[in-house]
């Protein structure tokens, strides 16, 4: 699954392949609030570089109200990793810098 965030609005993709979970963001690399302020309607930077995705806002994207239930497993599988957040339950994931084009 994909978390995919531009200037004007994110999208969640892939909500078939549970097993896997990142952000690609499209716009410039940059220090600062700015991309943290794209981020924050859906969730936060950590310190190390990863996004913390909150678990409503995937479902609110996936338009998909059986989807809370298929990420059961995937939560399970992330929370033995440290890879989430409680209080809002939030999913780590690496982040893919895309290359900006056209009016993002």
């Amino acid at each position: 699954m994909i978390f995919k965030l531009n200037t004007r609005s994110a999208q969640l993709l892939g909500t078939d392949d549970l097993k896997r979970f990142h952000c690609v963001f499209q716009f410039p690399k940059t220090e600062g609030t700015e991309v943290a302020d794209l981020l924050a309607p859906y969730g936060v930077l950590d310190t190390l570089g990863y996004a913390w995705i909150t678990v409503d806002a995937i479902i609110r994207l996936a338009a998909d109200d059986d989807l809370r239930h298929r990420l059961e497993p995937m939560v399970a599988y992330a929370r033995a990793k440290g890879w989430m957040r409680d209080e809002p339950l939030q999913l780590r994931g690496h982040i893919e810098w895309e290359p900006v084009t056209g009016a993002n």
